[in-house]
């Protein structure tokens, strides 16, 4: 008899790992494809949370747990509906904000066919194929347990990756911002920069703490353009009361970068370091030049919808469906913060060569930085130092083995 497996919890992942689990699940598909698939997912999550009323919190730790599952499932064997049903719903366990499955995806039928509404503003039960809710409502519990496996069945710290009470990321945002003297302002903005990291894999990879630093520090490169800021900075002296406001705010992204950059009392004070907040700037800026480019290119759907429970029969109207849910999940692609329009996937692209650029030729004082140079952290499920000693392929193989299967004993450990 063979021996069972063990796995063990752990929250974070290192790049390299991220890299390397990404590419096994993602088979054949392109990275741009992927990338794009798992912005539609989470801007689908977003929209179906918001409507059932889930809070932030729950929102976000189900984009986390999509993007963990998809590291241990390939992508081309589950639709993103389903997983992004399911992951709400393990979610709301999770933040103790429960609602049943079946709650859930009526939700989602609001979204995904509002021909269902009939211009109210809650869908009417006897309008919808019971037959379907079913079906889908046994989908979302299958593949429960395969997200529950991701986690090691572990309840009480999976949620870690959004927090939980004051260590939760978006708390993090205001409690730190207020201690740096950001206006209200200013917070807003970084704590929608917040939401949209967790359409990245930045949560599985660095603490909360280190998500709201990035926040606040992207919001400082991001919030006016330069272009913008070069005019306000020629007028000097002018009544507008906008041009004000933005000068205001102007000057408190200039005092960011100064902190961020050239200070390094708030890496003590905070037990944190600027290349771990670099990375997950990094991870923002690409996730922004990744919607940027696909809504730019238009039309392309990441993955095909599922059928409505009211599905047209003739082929005009299957067409003007199939147009109709490519829409749909463009509008998917929305980010939370809104980029000024001088940001385009070009113009962010030169930011971040700037970034790298800027790190490697030392700034405030700090030595010159090997960006290439990999940074490791604890296993996200945890392997045998056996496995490890094996070889990286080992590694990774032992990362995703006996997951999902019904053969042989695996014991999930965390504590």
């Amino acid at each position: 008899m063979d021996e069972p497996l063990s796995k063990t919890y752990r929250p974070y992942f290192t790049p390299k790992e991220i890299s390397a689990l990404s590419a096994r699940q993602r088979g054949k598909q392109s990275t741009a494809r992927d990338e794009k698939h798992r912005q539609i997912a989470c801007g689908f999550i977003e929209a179906v949370g918001s409507r059932a009323g889930f809070p932030r919190r729950t929102i976000a730790t189900a984009q986390s747990l999509y993007h963990r599952f998809h590291l241990f499932f390939p992508l081309k064997d589950f639709n993103y509906v389903e997983v992004s049903l399911t992951t709400l719903y393990v979610s709301s366990k999770l933040h103790d904000t429960l609602k049943k499955p079946r709650d859930i995806i009526i939700s989602s039928y609001a979204i995904r066919y509002p021909d269902l509404l009939k211009g109210r503003s809650q869908i009417d039960i006897s309008s919808v194929d019971v037959k379907q809710l079913e079906h889908d409502r046994k989908k979302v519990l299958a593949i429960e347990r395969l997200v529950l496996e991701t986690i090691c069945f572990n309840f009480l710290d999976a949620g870690a990756g959004a927090g939980s009470g004051k260590a939760d990321v978006f708390g993090l945002v205001m409690k730190l911002g207020r201690k740096m003297r950001f206006s209200k302002r200013y917070i807003q903005h970084a704590w929608r920069l917040a939401i949209d990291t967790f359409r990245t894999l930045a949560p599985l990879q660095q603490p909360p703490h280190i998500v709201a630093l990035a926040s606040l520090y992207t919001a400082s490169l991001l919030l006016i353009s330069p272009v913008e800021a070069d005019r306000l900075k020629r007028q000097n002296i002018t009544n507008l009361e906008a041009d004000e406001a933005m000068r205001a705010l102007l000057n408190e992204m200039t005092r960011g970068r100064m902190i961020f950059e050239d200070n390094t009392e708030w890496e003590q004070d905070l037990q944190a370091n600027l290349a771990d907040v670099d990375e997950v700037v990094h991870d923002i800026l690409d996730m922004y030049i990744v919607i940027l480019s696909s809504l730019a290119l238009g039309g392309d759907a990441a993955s095909t919808p599922l059928a409505s429970p009211h599905s047209p029969s003739d082929p005009a109207s299957s067409m003007a469906s199939a147009q109709s849910a490519n829409s749909t999940q463009n509008r998917y692609l929305l980010p939370s913060f809104s980029l000024p329009s001088y940001w385009t996937s070009s113009t962010l692209t030169q930011l971040k060569i700037q970034l790298h650029q800027s790190r490697a030729d030392g700034i405030g004082g700090r030595p010159k930085v090997d960006l290439q140079t990999p940074i490791e952290s604890t296993f996200g499920i945890g392997i045998s130092d056996g496995a490890r000693a094996g070889g990286e392929k080992d590694a990774w193989l032992s990362l995703i083995e006996g997951l999902g299967k019904n053969e042989g004993t695996v014991r999930f450990v965390f504590g």
